[in-house]
């Protein structure tokens, strides 16, 4: 049942103090599990607006919710017609989650009519539910996305030149080039030959070739037509598909057989060479193809730019610390915020931050979201956080 759906039957009554509740005498798990299951092909746009790498699927928690406030007598029909109803049929209750992480449990109280409030150590996560619980309108996101597409295309658009045909560059993939810490020799590090497949999956990308791979020697591209290959011939020789340089967490060095962890490679911080993109056209199944001159020269070109402007272009200024129980990516020679990025992504993400405050000037400030108060509830308390953005990585390392 739809969340928007309007039931004939009517929501079940709230539990009393001290009664039992619905949750402790029969929560409907299975029911609620297909849901969730269902709600993964959904996209709900207030989840949409940032990514959470926790994210509890809404519609359990919505379901934990009403069986933790309904009372234990409420029947099935009552608890999917509370459920669904769009009125505040938690009206007048309070929740509170003091680790609220993503915020769904708040959202989806909010929803249901209850007042809300939560904290989390994150400030991240503070502003991201700040954004869930008081979400800026369609036009006024469209309008920003816009104006904030078209600055970028200004800027910084000729570092991403189109592919054949006019085509769209999708993803990039690169090779980091590592040196052997013994004999001092260069070579790529990579785990398999594949770049792509085509699964044969419903819902997954459709290719025209079944495996696209890379040649380890020459960097050239090759498209095979049956799934089950293991191996093709280039310049006289059989290459294995599943035959890499890193194997079980260590580098072989192909010179001397060497090998060595990432943290030896310091990998982060090698040489990367860009071997492969993936485009996109109009009424066309997505290719991978070889990079042109113009795509190296649009690389060179950003390199520069970070170089020459690098006092006038916003870039993140973090140190990354060794308190921490994960040693990465400190151990892959990481040691700041702005090594995470390509120089290409960090002088998008900086075009796009110096945009934010030029935008509001220009909209008189209509395009600024404070967060507030949601259906009756309360604004969720937290630490402060500098408004940021965040973008997709596209630039992949194989």
């Amino acid at each position: 049942m739809g969340r928007n759906h309007q039931p004939t039957v009517a929501p079940g009554k709230l539990a009393r103090p001290g009664e039992l509740t619905l949750l402790e005498r029969d929560f409907p798990i299975t029911q609620l599990s297909l849901l969730a299951e269902a709600d993964r092909r959904a996209t709900d746009p207030v989840y949409a607006a940032h990514r959470w790498w926790a994210r509890r699927p809404p519609a359990l928690l919505r379901g934990l919710i009403l069986a933790a406030a309904l009372s234990a007598e409420t029947t099935s029909e009552q608890f999917w017609a509370s459920f669904g109803n769009a009125r505040p049929v938690l009206e007048g209750l309070r929740v509170l989650d003091p680790f609220a992480g993503g915020g769904s449990t708040l959202v989806e109280a909010a929803r249901l009519g209850a007042e809300v409030s939560g904290c989390d150590v994150d400030p991240l996560a503070v502003e991201i539910i700040r954004h869930e619980l008081n979400p800026a309108s369609a036009d006024d996101v469209c309008r920003a996305g816009l104006d904030l597409l078209a600055h970028l295309r200004t800027q910084v658009g000729n570092l991403y030149p189109p592919g054949p045909k006019n085509s769209v560059p999708l993803h990039y993939f690169w090779l980091h080039e590592v040196t052997c810490p013994r004999c001092g020799h260069a070579g790529p590090l990579y785990r398999n030959l594949i770049l792509a497949r085509d699964p044969g999956k419903v819902g997954a990308v459709v290719r025209d070739d079944a495996i696209t791979v890379f040649c380890p020697e020459d960097f050239s591209l090759h498209r095979l037509d049956k799934a089950d290959r293991q191996e093709f011939r280039h310049n006289g020789r059989r290459w294995k598909l599943n035959k890499g340089t890193f194997v079980a967490g260590r580098y072989t060095c192909p010179s001397c057989m060497t090998r060595s962890s990432h943290h030896e490679l310091q990998t982060g911080t090698a040489p990367r060479r860009l071997i492969a993109i993936e485009d996109a056209s109009p009424g066309a199944r997505r290719m991978l193809r070889a990079p042109t001159h113009a795509d190296g020269v649009a690389v060179r070109s950003a390199a520069v730019r970070m170089t020459t402007g690098a006092e006038t272009i916003v870039s993140p200024t973090l140190e990354l610390t060794l308190d921490r129980h994960d040693q990465r990516p400190l151990s892959f020679g990481i040691t700041t915020a702005a090594q995470l990025f390509t120089d290409r992504q960090l002088l998008v993400l900086g075009t796009a931050m110096q945009w934010g405050p030029c935008w509001l000037i220009r909209s008189g400030g209509q395009g600024e979201f404070e967060a507030g108060e949601v259906a009756g509830s309360g604004p969720v308390q937290g630490m402060p956080v500098p408004v940021g953005v965040q973008a997709d990585q596209v630039e992949r390392d194989r």
